[in-house]
């Protein structure tokens, strides 16, 4: 094989790699937004809890039942506690999660 086609051939392997990598955000960004699609409802879920038929407020009334709701000093301190819970949790335990991703992906191609 000449030079030529050497070229030729690690080009379209990079484009290959490069087709493959933009999959795989695509494939991350979709995963994401799902995770963050099934957050918002169950946390929409939970506040529901809490009103009697929530089906009767507008988005602006329980919006306005939020603003005050959190703006009271116990809410306040239970979010900057749970907070500080969050801050020593990440300190415990690394972010390995993405290396974890990386190991099971390269599994999945062998």
């Amino acid at each position: 094989m000449n030079l030529e086609n050497k070229i030729e051939a690690q080009r379209k392997r990079m484009e290959q790699e490069k087709n493959k990598l933009d999959m795989l955000m695509k494939k991350a960004k979709m995963e994401q937004r799902k995770a963050d699609n099934h957050r918002k409802i169950v946390v929409g879920a939970n506040f529901e809890t809490f009103l009697n038929e929530p089906r009767r407020y507008s988005e602006e009334q329980t919006r306005r039942i939020m603003q005050v709701a959190f703006a009271t000093r116990e809410v306040k301190n239970c979010m900057e506690q749970i907070e500080r819970e969050l801050a020593r949790a990440e300190e415990k335990m690394p972010d390995t999660a993405i290396n974890e991703e990386a190991d099971e992906e390269e599994n999945e191609e062998e």
